[in-house]
């Protein structure tokens, strides 16, 4: 193959076969008749390539189908062309549809896409000194199997010439950069809450110094310790809530823009981001209880004068 679907493919225009018309950009790749079963990729409708299938044969997928209007049984033995110059040997004949699959790793996209015979770009004699990728389906990737298979590929003349890379790890370098942003939020958050909650520990100690002889008094006067951490609780409640409203809000639209980088997402359900509210204010409970609890539970002392 002379892609692989990693960096994403080469581009194409798609023409109008009668009026010329372009209708579209599509990507493009050039296969052997062995591709598709070892990238694990299936037939919808058509056969794929063989030894014996014209170069003019082309495969196409889903998407390519939709765009032009047709079922994928439809597009079987039409022929498309890729040049506003429509001479007859710039003309292809569809094969076979393949099922749609990401043309772009990281975003998920699918584009449509035009699979050429590798029989038309390079002759099979010549497969070994072209810019070609050859791909192998192991049953498990092992540092023995990579041995194996790089011994064997230095049986050949042209082994210089070749460079064993595994696919998940093209794709984990492709995704590397997601992966940053993903553990850059993370790390950020975590950073912001830590302050928030070292913030809301320096606030509920002043505040217990500010208000002692007032919790002083109102337990003399027979206020629980109850009453009072239940007092307590709806003064920090006044700026605890609309915190943790506007920080969910803001989560949910920073993510939101995020996801619209990638075609395949995730659904942004609300009991997410209910539920780490939720935890949230459950943690500053915790803490206001632990931080107020010697105040509301020892006896009361009054300074007089």
């Amino acid at each position: 193959t002379a892609h692989l679907p990693v960096w994403g493919y080469s581009g194409q225009p798609c023409y109008d076969e009668t009026t010329r018309e372009m209708l579209f950009g599509c990507r493009f790749n050039i296969i052997d008749e062995n591709y598709l079963a070892t990238m694990g990729m299936r037939l919808v409708a058509g056969d794929n390539f063989t030894l014996q299938s014209s170069p003019r044969d082309v495969l196409v997928n889903e998407t390519y189908c939709r765009l032009r209007g047709w079922r994928p049984e439809e597009a079987l033995g039409r022929r498309i062309c890729s040049f506003s110059d429509q001479a007859p040997e710039n003309f292809y004949t569809i094969r076979g549809v393949v099922q749609d699959f990401r043309t772009q790793v990281a975003s998920g996209l699918v584009e449509p896409i035009v699979l050429h015979n590798l029989n038309e770009w390079m002759p099979r004699e010549d497969r070994a000194y072209g810019y070609t990728n050859l791909c192998l389906r192991l049953r498990e990737i092992t540092p023995e199997a990579l041995e194996a298979v790089s011994e064997k590929l230095h049986t050949f003349e042209t082994s210089d010439n070749y460079r064993i890379r595994v696919l998940d790890t093209l794709i984990d370098e492709k995704l590397r950069t997601e992966r940053q942003v993903h553990d850059l939020a993370l790390l950020i958050g975590s950073i912001v809450l830590l302050i928030s909650l070292v913030g809301l520990v320096g606030y509920l100690g002043d505040e217990m110094r500010r208000r002692s002889r007032e919790i002083a008094i109102r337990k003399v006067n027979g206020a629980s310790a109850t009453d009072i951490f239940a007092l307590l609780t709806r003064d920090a409640a006044v700026l605890t809530l609309p915190a943790v409203a506007a920080g969910t809000l803001a989560g949910y639209l920073v993510l939101s823009r995020i996801l619209e980088l990638f075609v395949e997402r995730i659904a942004l359900r609300w009991w997410i981001f209910a539920g780490v509210a939720v935890a949230v204010i459950g943690l500053v409970l915790v803490i206001l209880l632990i931080r107020t609890w010697r105040v509301i539970t020892e006896n009361p002392r009054i300074k007089t004068e």
